[in-house]
């Protein structure tokens, strides 16, 4: 009887009937769940007020379950982030090794200095298209910080190896050692700058393996 009335929504005797093994599989897996159904067994589900504990029931078990989809879906987009930075890394980490090498490349013509600079339109026009796809990657987007301080440190070096090439290209007689020397060190600043770019990028692509 509630207020003097008889309930004739819900019976007085209220019965919650669990399965064993998913009893147990609860209590095994999370200790959370264990105390939740130890505590949902506990209640006075005899009393008068046993209409009221199944709805105290019915909101826990909605907050949990709120909390079990936000959980699940903040993991998936932590997933989803993580694959995007690493198709980004890959990205990056060829278009440097692709650099890194012309630049090598660059260097090996311009050594050339006695002679006519043979190759040198090739590796000038290579250079130029690579200068053009590090130039579409802005630091900024690159997930990394260390790879993203690697890749600033690429284009400088690779665009002084590409100066040097116009110069050798467009004005030969005007090419001197000193030159040459500087075209050397910026090459090996690409060099330098490529290691650091695939060692920020080791972390986050386990395929890739450096020497």
């Amino acid at each position: 009887m509630i207020n003097g009335k008889e309930n004739a929504v819900l019976p007085n005797d209220v019965t919650i009937t669990l399965r064993p093994r998913t009893l147990l599989a609860g209590l095994f897996l999370s200790p959370l769940a264990g105390g939740i159904i130890w505590w949902v067994l506990s209640l006075p589900w005899n009393s008068a007020n046993a209409p009221a504990w199944v709805q105290a029931v019915g909101s826990v078990g909605a907050v949990l379950v709120a909390m079990l989809v936000a959980s699940r879906h903040s993991a998936q987009q932590i997933r989803l982030v993580r694959e995007q930075e690493a198709e980004m890394l890959k990205k990056v980490v060829a278009i440097a090794k692709h650099t890194g090498n012309l630049t090598m490349a660059s260097l090996d013509v311009l050594e050339n200095k006695y002679g006519e600079f043979a190759g040198l339109d090739i590796v000038s026009k290579a250079l130029d298209n690579s200068d053009y796809l590090l130039r579409q990657v802005s630091f900024d987007r690159i997930p990394q910080s260390e790879a993203a301080l690697g890749w600033v440190e690429l284009r400088h070096a690779a665009n002084d190896v590409r100066r040097a090439v116009e110069l050798a290209e467009h004005a030969p007689e005007s090419f001197e050692e000193q030159d040459y020397h500087e075209a050397a060190e910026a090459c090996q600043r690409a060099v330098d700058a490529v290691r650091r770019i695939e060692s920020a990028a080791t972390g986050h692509l386990p395929e890739l393996v450096l020497p």
